[in-house]
């Protein structure tokens, strides 16, 4: 694994303007050297930050979709005159 990352870090060095291309649905970095070569490299990143990298959630985020649930959850349980609706 290191040497494909140094070949991956001697790519960019030798074209820093270049095409690179980080999926990361397939956990790959492909960058393209001065000769146009493709040089590909591997990663692996836990299932729960790649979702939320792909989803565009931060931490706030996160938290205001558990806290949306969680208020889902419990105005599905209490009697509806309980539960406030918005005025227009």
């Amino acid at each position: 694994p290191n040497q494909t990352w140094r070949e991956v870090a001697l790519a960019v060095r030798s074209n820093p303007s270049g095409e690179m291309t980080i999926d990361l649905n397939d956990q790959t970095i492909v960058v393209k050297d001065s000769t146009g070569q493709e040089v590909r490299a591997t990663f692996e990143i836990p299932a729960d930050q790649r979702r939320k990298l792909l989803g565009g959630i931060d931490s706030i985020g996160e938290t205001l979709a558990l806290a949306a649930r969680s208020i889902d959850t419990h105005e599905a349980k209490i009697d509806a005159w309980r539960v406030p609706t918005a005025q227009v």
